[in-house]
């Protein structure tokens, strides 16, 4: 606080961060003031002289508005009455917002959280404004409880000894150090979510924090599931002119259902009934009756109906991009962080809104139908990579932060995917997904055609550099994780950088891993089937099947050592895919350089 003379015993009234709230203090000429007033309205304007000193002007009188309550969800009317008991006195005595009630007697026997697979009837999620507000909420409700109900409950997730920003600060700065490593909670900070099982009529209650509350999305634990539509359809439905597919991230309706509790209801039916629509009957002059109406219902936007902008003009452009262009999707998504009341909003993590929107912007450029159809593979990577660090300067400009490579899980393997552009657009990448699900899903990818990529090795390389100095500075044992170094081994095969995979396969994924099994050498066989290169699969056959001379071993000498470990899934795919790889080589080696692995697979 910034200590000014003490002209007068006069009130003196100073402007506080928010510009919608005015503080009132005390006429003490002390400042170390032990009473301040918050303000709802602001005040009343005198009519003064701008002549006449401050210090001789007449008092303002304060005028305040009391604070609007939080609305109550609907109770079913076969809810007990201790249901509503509870919501009003989360709502109108201990202040917790956005108040949601899931009656799980409503759930199909089948549902994992309904009455018969778990032991509660009703569920009650709400929002607090900190951490603090959470905890005192906590307490509150533990006597409520005892002294209403004769009950002793735990609320678990309550620490009270959790030290408050302003002890860690003054604790740190009298050790002159960094935070020490058993300080770091990884943004799951004390109080952010609290649970309590009431032992009343089978409720139990959720309080998190708004940022928590949006990452763990537990609201979609206990929501009726919709029946998945036919393949059929579905391929139907998302087919965008024969050019590109509306990526997943986007379409994901039970995401979009479940976030809509922060929005207002116009959004939120807006893009719903776009995403209902069937794709070949929007035209040009119904997706912009589309732009009309959400714009319409677009005023006053909180943090959450940005976002669902984002989204809204986001699934447009893959819609049809002559509509709603690359240019204006960035437009939009830059449009937050233009907004003064988000800028001033302290409830707002914006270092994790720029975390995230940097990341969505990556998705965006990968699947761009606007970029895949104006520009060749590398060129289009460049176009990619210098969009990226434009609206990364613009998202981060005059924030005083730098991007976090590890502050989201997504931004590494993104960034190593928008090097690699695809030659066959609308054909199927073959990255570790599609492993995953031809392993333990089932899915029958054998026979399908995979897409293949170029690399753009100039921002490849840099990149690496940059990410490589990052870790460093990290610490120095630091390392990319397996699942991005497997990215990396699938993203050279597809791009028919051979020698470069077998080489990432010996070191980084070999003999820079600590960790051996043989579930490593299923995938990769696996995936050396799905791509069928003649080339890939000789050297597999040749140098790898068998033998120690290779730095990372053999399948064989793993096999031995680890069978026990596969499961049966993955030995069934690993047969077939053997099979396949001794069907693209019976014609290029001799039989008694294939009898071995024939036997071997027979043996399966």
């Amino acid at each position: 606080m910034i200590r000014i003379p003490a002209l007068s015993r006069r009130g003196i009234i100073r402007s506080a961060r928010q510009v919608s709230r005015v503080y009132a203090l005390p006429a003490f000429r002390s400042f170390h003031f032990t009473n301040v007033l918050k303000l709802t309205e602001p005040i009343r304007a005198i009519d003064n002289s701008d002549n006449t000193p401050w210090y001789l002007r007449e008092e303002q009188n304060i005028s305040t508005k009391p604070a609007d309550r939080p609305p109550i969800p609907y109770v079913p009317e076969s809810a007990p009455s201790t249901v509503t008991e509870f919501l009003r006195l989360l709502a109108e005595e201990y202040g917790l917002q956005e108040i949601q009630l899931f009656d799980l007697n409503t759930l199909d026997a089948s549902h994992p959280q309904s009455v018969e697979n778990q032991p509660f009837d009703y569920i009650i999620i709400c929002t607090g404004k900190s951490e603090r507000h959470i905890y005192k909420a906590g307490q509150e409700l533990k006597h409520y409880i005892k002294h209403n109900f004769q009950k002793q409950v735990k609320v678990n997730g309550l620490v009270s000894a959790a030290p408050n920003a302003v002890a860690r600060r003054r604790m740190l700065k009298r050790a002159n150090k960094a935070p020490l490593a058993t300080d770091n909670d990884y943004g799951k900070t004390a109080n952010s979510w609290v649970m309590c099982e009431t032992s009343v009529d089978n409720i139990c209650i959720h309080v998190l924090t708004k940022d928590r509350r949006a990452e763990l999305d537990l609201e979609s634990l206990w929501v009726e599931e919709k029946a998945p539509e036919p393949v059929e359809k579905q391929e139907e439905s998302v087919a965008i002119k024969n050019v590109s597919d509306i990526p997943e991230f986007f379409l994901t309706r039970r995401k979009l259902h479940t976030s809509t509790r922060y929005i207002n209801h116009e959004l939120a039916t807006c893009l719903t009934n776009l995403m209902e629509e069937e794709v070949d009957s929007l035209n040009s002059q119904k997706l912009n009756q589309y732009i009309t109406e959400f714009e319409a219902s677009f005023v006053n936007p909180n943090v959450e109906d940005h976002k669902f902008r984002s989204i809204f003009y986001s699934i447009l452009h893959f819609i049809d991009h002559s509509v709603v262009s690359l240019e204006k999707v960035t437009e939009v998504m830059l449009d937050k962080y233009a907004d003064l009341a988000i800028a001033i909003d302290e409830s707002v993590n914006m270092k994790h809104e720029r975390s995230s929107d940097v990341t969505t912007y990556m998705k965006v450029l990968i699947d761009s139908p606007q970029l895949q159809a104006s520009l060749e593979p590398k060129p289009r990577s460049d176009k990619a990579f210098d969009m990226l660090a434009q609206f990364s300067m613009n998202v981060y400009r005059f924030s005083g932060e730098t991007i976090d490579p590890e502050a989201n899980p997504e931004f590494i393997p993104l960034l190593w995917k928008l090097a690699f552009t695809s030659t066959n657009n609308g054909e199927l990448d073959l990255g570790p997904s599609v492993i995953d699900e031809t392993l333990y899903d089932n899915k029958d990818y054998y026979h399908q055609k995979f897409s293949t990529s170029v690399q753009a090795e100039n921002r490849t390389r840099d990149m690496m550099e940059v990410l490589n100095f990052y870790l460093g500075l990290k610490s120095d044992s630091r390392s990319f994780s397996r699942s991005f170094k497997e990215l990396q081994l699938f993203s050279l095969g597809n791009s028919g950088r051979w020698d470069e995979f077998w080489n990432h396969w010996d070191v980084s994924m070999s003999l820079l891993d600590d960790k051996k099994d043989i579930q490593r050498w299923a995938r990769l066989i696996v995936y050396l089937a799905l791509r069928n290169d003649v080339r890939a699969n000789k050297i597999f056959v040749q140098e790898y099947w068998s033998g120690t001379h290779k730095m990372s071993g053999s399948f064989m000498e793993q096999f031995q050592a680890r069978s026990g470990d596969l499961k049966e899934s993955e030995t069934h795919h690993l047969k077939v895919s053997l099979g396949l790889i001794l069907e693209s080589q019976h014609k290029i080696l001799p039989d008694s350089a294939l009898d071995e692995i024939r036997t071997f697979a027979s043996t399966l």
